[in-house]
């Protein structure tokens, strides 16, 4: 293993929760270990010393450990020796971590690399997987998640015994997705692992998480970024009209159908084409969205000749796809090969750290659109939105930022800037109102009915908004509407 390592103190692996580990099932394996001399005193620092001293007690006696002191010196001692893994600090004297793992892969050594960085980023991590990396860590280690994966890295070789690299990730560009929480951090390596494939990704995570922008970092960062990225709602397209969206059609296809018109999937040519809400596409359509990914090949509606077509297919859903398929609503075959890669976008209330960061954010980004300057967050405004639960997630979060940048005054957003939340309970005000209807012995048709009621007003009517905040089809609200009477604001 490989370890290049960063002069800053944060670099550590202290066993502070009393861990041990081993290598020793690894005998006559060589460990490759670089440690970067601290500037103008030289030598290692000591926390660069405890970590090689520990790493040699793991060692078994026949595990092989030398220690190198720069990336020259690590690149010619790779010229005539083999280490079996790499353990690479993003932070070098001479390059960037990130730079030398390039190298590495242009040079041909394929050796599991492993990148660790104590500033993370979703740039770094997915640059990282990218370059070829094995993994992407942030800092500081500790020994029980360390070892196990320097074991991992050791053990995965080619058919021949070699040892076998991460596939190459070319670099890209595009919107950013914020968040250092390990929950995003592993988000952010699977776009990197998936991003130069042509595999057919599903992403799955509640409403409000941004998943339309993890699809489009993963067509940014592809080599597809050149061509269109199309993005369909299956949900807010009438079923009558979806074959169509998707497909196309002929002349004579359908009433009104006077000339042929080309699907998403023909205009997305070899870019992607992603599929939001693809739980919503009807039992009809989903052989056929099947036989686009499996044959690569559709038919136009109301058209005979088979049409070849290239591009990738991301699809989200905000709903279990799993508990679709075992009520009969989605087909088997087509959920497995949606989900060759599956990432699953986790909750805001699953983010640790991330809300202020957030926050952030958005008052940098929306002040200026709304015309107030922010010198500071208070910390007791940091502090209630952190005890909030958040179950619109990143999207609801927004918009309480920017409701309070606009109903607020002054250069310091305070917590009377806020919206009402129950910070001490972290239940949001429908929660609570969900308990008082409950204690009104309301029935659950009379409580849909007047969400139902309540929604339509926010969106002024919007039958469409309506549906996907509901989270469910257009023709299932229209059916609703009817059933319960309610008049929709005009």
């Amino acid at each position: 293993m490989l370890d290049i390592g960063e002069p800053a103190p944060s670099f550590e692996l202290r066993d502070q929760h009393g861990e041990t580990a081993s290598l020793s099932d690894y005998e006559g394996r060589r460990v490759v270990i670089y440690f970067y001399p601290k500037a103008k005193t030289g030598g290692c620092t000591r926390e660069a010393r405890a970590f090689r001293d520990r790493i040699d007690d793991f060692a078994d006696r026949d595990v092989e450990v030398d220690h190198v002191r720069s990336a020259e010196e690590a690149l010619n001692r790779l010229g005539h020796s083999h280490p079996d893994a790499i353990l690479l600090d993003v932070r070098l004297p001479s390059m960037t971590g990130i730079e030398m793992c390039r190298l590495l892969k242009e040079r041909g050594v394929e050796i599991p690399v492993i990148v660790a960085s104590s500033y993370t980023s979703m740039d770094l991590a997915i640059e990282a997987m990218q370059e070829g990396a094995y993994d992407y860590l942030d800092k500081p280690l500790r020994p029980s998640q360390l070892v196990p994966l320097v074991e991992d890295a050791m053990g995965r070789e080619r058919s021949d015994g070699s040892p076998r690299s991460a596939e190459p990730r070319e670099d890209g560009v595009g919107p950013r997705l914020v968040g250092t929480s390990p929950a995003m951090l592993e988000v952010y390596k699977t776009i990197g692992r998936v991003a130069r494939t042509g595999s057919t990704v599903l992403i799955t995570g509640e409403s409000g998480t941004r998943k339309e922008l993890v699809a489009r970092l993963i067509h940014l960062r592809s080599e597809r970024r050149e061509r269109p990225f199309l993005a369909v709602n299956c949900a807010a397209i009438p079923e009558s009209l979806l074959e169509s969206e998707l497909f196309g059609h002929e002349p004579g296809a359908f009433t009104g159908a006077t000339q042929q018109r080309k699907g998403k999937f023909e205009l997305a040519g070899e870019g992607t084409l992603f599929l939001d809400e693809v739980a919503e596409i009807p039992p009809a359509l989903q052989p056929k969205l099947l036989r686009a990914l499996e044959e690569r090949e559709i038919n136009r509606l109301g058209g005979s000749d088979a049409v070849r077509v290239k591009a990738r297919l991301v699809a989200a859903t905000n709903r279990d796809l799993e508990s679709a398929v075992a009520g009969g609503e989605f087909r088997p075959d087509l959920f497995y090969r949606l989900a060759v890669i599956r990432i699953e976008v986790p909750p805001l209330r699953d983010r640790e750290g991330d809300v202020r960061r957030l926050v952030d954010h958005f008052v940098d980004r929306l002040g200026p659109e709304v015309g107030r300057h922010i010198d500071r967050v208070a910390d007791e405004t940091y502090e209630r939105l952190e005890a909030y639960r958040w179950p619109g997630n990143v999207r609801e979060l927004r918009n309480v930022v920017e409701r309070s940048l606009i109903l607020g005054q002054g250069a310091t957003l305070r917590p009377e800037d806020l919206p009402e939340l129950d910070e001490l309970s972290g239940r949001s005000r429908s929660e609570a109102g969900f308990e008082r209807l409950a204690a009104e012995s309301v029935s659950l048709e009379e409580v849909e009915r007047r969400y139902i009621t309540a929604v339509l007003r926010s969106t002024g009517g919007n039958r469409t908004r309506s549906a996907e905040i509901l989270g469910i089809h257009r023709s299932t609200l229209h059916r609703k509407i009817d059933d319960y009477g309610i008049d929709v604001p005009a």
